[in-house]
């Protein structure tokens, strides 16, 4: 990987990590104190961003540095860990369901 491949992966991640958390390039260049000028050279592979403000963009986006230069859909990744966490979310309160509607029904067996 050479280095304008490098910045064109880094691009392609920032724009997808701010679209799936919903944000602007105003609101990320505001969470992450800096210009949106700035934001938009970085996104359109115009400048390559100092390593602090990688740090800021990633601590605004609630990632790690490293997603930032990963070749794999980082949006991907993202939702998998959701829908785990949802499965078992949802699985715990089928089970609470379960249990309570198990103990209304013997309540109303035995009066």
């Amino acid at each position: 990987m050479d280095g304008d491949s490098l910045r064109v992966l880094l691009s392609h991640n920032l724009k997808k990590f701010r679209a799936f958390r919903g944000f602007s390039q105003q609101v990320l260049a505001e969470k992450a104190e800096i210009s949106v000028t700035h934001l938009g050279s970085i996104e359109r592979c115009e400048r390559w961003p100092h390593p602090d403000i990688l740090v800021k963009l990633t601590n605004a986006l609630g990632v790690e540095v490293r997603d930032l230069f990963s070749p794999e859909n980082p949006v991907a990744a993202d939702i998998k860990g959701i829908v785990d966490k949802l499965t078992v979310d949802m699985s715990a309160l089928i089970n609470s369901s379960l249990e309570l509607l198990g103990k209304v029904s013997d309540e109303k067996a035995d009066p």
